[in-house]
């Protein structure tokens, strides 16, 4: 699509963001602010709006619609709830908070095919199935491991005098095998598990 309207998406090379600078009243209270510290304050609001949205929702009506369709559809329709139309809200819901997290993750100066590569979904992926996919806790422990693991993984190589050839594959190696492990022994995730001990206790 980039490439077909390049004229308009700037095809591979993609659209630069003005992403301005930080308003005057900010830097009296803050001092001198970077540019992360900057992205951090613009989203940090939509974050917080959007996470407020999400664990109301969790707690409604439609919360437990959405658990009682995940859990058994038959049993979910036999006690009156409209099935279809929940997975539909369920599909409008999510897309929204995508949406919203890639116009937050465009705030970083450029919008291109380049940036959103299949590795980035893979990873948000790998992310939702280590942290739990069944709860909004499990997704914050999700995106801790998406953004701290590469430099983890990046600090270690510098450490260890890792090979360049070995290091460049690593955090992806590392992330597979992590995914593999949790999917066998617990695929409930981190939160799941947590949550299953919390309950034993």
């Amino acid at each position: 699509m980039a490439n077909r309207y390049e004229s308009v998406l700037g095809g591979d090379v993609g659209l630069s963001v003005d992403f301005g600078n930080p308003p005057q009243w900010l830097i009296d209270a803050m001092g001198e602010i970077g540019f992360e510290q900057w992205q951090l304050f613009a989203t940090l609001p939509f974050a917080s709006v959007a996470l407020y949205i999400a664990l109301n929702l969790v707690k409604s009506r439609t919360g437990r619609s959405w658990r009682a369709v995940r859990d058994h559809e038959i049993a979910a329709s036999l006690t009156g709830i409209n099935v279809q139309r929940m997975k539909i809200f369920t599909f409008v819901v999510a897309s929204g908070f995508a949406g919203l997290a890639g116009a937050m993750y465009g705030l970083r100066g450029i919008v291109g095919p380049s940036v959103y590569p299949i590795s980035l979904s893979l990873s948000l992926l790998t992310g939702a199935v280590l942290g739990g996919l069944r709860s909004i806790g499990g997704a914050f422990i999700g995106s801790v491991f998406v953004v701290f693991l590469p430099d983890l993984i990046e600090w270690f190589t510098g450490k260890w005098e890792v090979a360049p050839q070995i290091g460049n594959f690593l955090p992806a190696m590392v992330a597979s095998v992590l995914l593999i492990l949790t999917v066998v022994i617990n695929p409930a995730g981190v939160a799941g598990a947590l949550h299953h001990r919390k309950a034993r206790h």
